[in-house]
């Protein structure tokens, strides 16, 4: 309410008193008119200075309340500034070790943009901690700082002059996590730095209402109205400086988990891993809200649901394609509020206000975020937080691939490209499992060329190993994204079929075993005779609900499609 407004309110109308003065029913002497004038007048004085007086105190506390207002929101910048800095530095040297481990140049040139984004934060922080008082503390943190830059540079001449060994080797040393834990005990002091301003400043607040307190003997009943007006301006910055701090413990407690998820996830070495640790953090990072986390299977069709959190309200889908969610079409967070929004198509229900957070990395997408929340209001607070922890995700995410585009070379057939038979025990068991989670089906086939060591007993090896390397490009051709087409050993091979009903994997395998019609192979100038092959197809749950069993009956159903003339695809029942 504004004071000058309640002052022209409570100020007497002049008109009532010159009516009382001036009434012919009473019979006042002169002089006492005069004397009750001037106690009148004694009286609206007195009342105006006090008024005055308790204006100006309100309004001198107002503005010092509006002060520490603006350097606790300072702090709350300063804080997200801090640990701007810190992510950044974190990012550097996430892309200085890719570098390092690879001696890609594309890792050089990010590491580079973030050195750029270091230098502007780290001079917009000395800035903001000068105005602060804090040139101590940021000046130890600076220079820890620029000490680790020092030690990237370092390494990266090592690199270019002795190569990425021993690069691994001097960050084998351990000095620059040592040093990067010296940083963390330093942003640690500047965040309780700020705590100590914030909790000062709510001492100052409390120290003026005592003042006002010890003022209120002295008020008439304008007084009164002006202490219930300042009352109500202290607690209102009371409650916001609360607020803040609240606001600040809060942030500083999701940063705490969010290096803390960084962390675990730097260690993680697979998808699964990955998925583990982050079911545990974000349910610590979003325990108002439901939801799930998907990610990207390595076929780039379908993202898949690994961990959820909460009670989400929705039906959220097992697997989805990229097309389904308009976060991942549109590349930025969507958050749906009411009937009037578009509705993702992994979603199937609409009494809930939705948010989906994309996981990029590099431009890519490696995932997605979905929130859920029965209240806009909580979808709304936590959304800045879901957008920032995305980012962190999609780049450890980012890490977690390249580790395992690394693995993937010890996963595959070197000749025909497909996965080979170590990779098909490690799936089997796994798919199996998604399968019975998700209460769907899986169908495995096993086929194997006709013939074949007579082919290359009478055309060769080379010929037949091209024959298979062709035959491999034949099979990827004709499966689907999420289906794993492995070398099982020799001429046989199996494919594995999620979520794939019996009927569909022998139509599958009809498919298969017709293209070989039109398969074409030249040989030193010459066309190679055309091929056949036999298959055999078992499916999960009816035939088997283990990968030892299911691979001995499709074995056992290939075999019987050999006695029974080749060239033809059997089941199980047919044995």
């Amino acid at each position: 309410m504004d004071v000058s407004v309640t002052r022209r309110r409570l100020q007497p109308h002049p008109m009532p008193f010159s009516c009382i003065l001036h009434s012919p029913g009473l019979a006042v002497p002169q002089s006492l008119m005069k004397t009750l004038k001037h106690k009148l007048i004694v009286f609206f004085i007195v009342a105006l200075l006090i008024l005055g007086s308790l204006t100006a105190v309100t309004l001198v506390i107002t503005r010092q309340e509006q002060a520490n207002n603006r350097l606790s929101e300072q702090s709350v910048e300063h804080l997200l500034l801090l640990d701007s800095v810190v992510t950044t530095l974190f990012e550097a040297e996430s892309s200085q070790r890719a570098y390092a481990a690879t001696g890609s140049g594309i890792f050089l040139v990010e590491h580079q943009v973030q050195r750029d984004r270091l230098a502007r934060g780290i001079a917009e922080l000395e800035s903001v901690a000068k105005a602060h008082n804090e040139t101590s503390l940021a000046r130890d943190f600076v220079g820890l700082v620029r000490q680790r830059l020092a030690m990237m540079d370092e390494l990266i001449l090592t690199v270019e002059a002795q190569g990425s060994d021993a690069a691994i080797d001097q960050i084998a040393l351990g000095t620059g996590k040592r040093l990067m834990d010296q940083i963390r005990n330093s942003a640690s002091a500047l965040l309780g730095f700020e705590h100590d301003q914030i909790t000062a400043r709510s001492m100052i607040t409390e120290r003026h209402l005592q003042q006002l307190l010890m003022m209120v003997p002295l008020a008439s009943g304008v007084s009164i109205v002006l202490f219930i007006i300042a009352i109500v301006f202290t607690l209102a910055a009371m409650r916001r400086n609360q607020r803040l701090l609240d606001e600040l413990d809060s942030t500083g407690r999701d940063i705490r988990v969010i290096n803390e998820l960084s962390s675990s996830l730097q260690s993680s070495e697979s998808r699964e891993d990955a998925a583990a640790i982050l079911s545990h953090y974000l349910t610590r990072l979003f325990p108002a809200a439901a939801g799930g986390l998907y990610l990207m299977r390595s076929s780039r069709n379908h993202l898949e649901l690994v961990a959820t959190w909460g009670e989400p309200g929705d039906a959220m889908a097992v697997s989805m394609a990229p097309s389904d969610c308009w976060a991942l079409r549109l590349g930025r967070t969507y958050q749906r509020s009411g009937d009037s929004d578009l509705r993702c198509h992994h979603l199937t229900l609409d009494d809930h206000s939705t948010l989906c957070v994309p996981l990029m990395a590099q431009g890519d997408i490696v995932g997605m975020i979905h929130i859920e929340s029965s209240t806009l209001e909580t979808l709304e607070k936590i959304k800045p937080l879901a957008e920032f922890t995305g980012t962190h995700i999609g780049a450890a995410l980012a890490g977690i691939s390249l580790r395992e585009s690394l693995r993937q070379q010890n996963i595959r057939d070197p000749l025909t490209g497909l996965f080979n038979r170590r990779y098909l025990e490690e799936t089997l068991d796994r798919e199996l499992h998604r399968a019975r989670r998700g209460n769907t089906r899986l169908s495995l086939i096993m086929l194997d060329i006709d013939h074949f060591k007579q082919f290359n007993d009478h055309h060769g090896h080379q010929a037949g190993d091209l024959l298979l390397k062709e035959f491999g490009n034949n099979l990827r051709a004709h499966v689907r994204g999420q289906d794993i087409a492995c070398r099982y050993g020799g001429e046989e091979f199996m494919l594995v079929m999620p979520e794939a009903s019996l009927e569909n994997a022998v139509k599958r395998a009809e498919t298969l075993r017709q293209s070989l019609v039109s398969l074409a192979v030249d040989y030193q100038g010459a066309r190679l005779p055309s091929i056949t092959a036999s298959f055999g197809v078992a499916a999960y749950p009816q035939d088997g609900d283990d990968a030892e069993t299911l691979q001995r009956l499709a074995d056992r159903a290939l075999y019987h499609a050999k006695a029974s003339g080749r060239d033809q695809v059997a089941v199980v029942a047919d044995l």
